[in-house]
């Protein structure tokens, strides 16, 4: 099966993770629904963290919405 990666997004000390910032990379789930990758990346900081967006990717800040803890998403 063919994984379909949605984007990535930067969370600023989720409860998994509360003392860290926690890149995660999203995809499409079996049923068509998005799902975080099992996969993710801890930094001490947001500059740290962004070293984890692979290139080429634009951000988007948070959106109305948007969980507290997101930053920013990545597409």
């Amino acid at each position: 099966m063919v994984e379909i990666y949605l984007n990535w997004a930067i969370y600023d000390h989720p409860k998994d993770y509360p003392h860290n910032f926690v890149v995660r990379r999203w995809k499409l789930g079996d049923d068509g629904e998005p799902i975080p990758d099992q996969e993710c990346h801890l930094a001490d900081s947001l500059e740290e963290a962004r070293k984890h967006i692979p290139l080429g990717l634009h951000r988007i800040p948070q959106q109305p919405g948007d969980d507290p803890v997101i930053i920013e998403t990545w597409i």
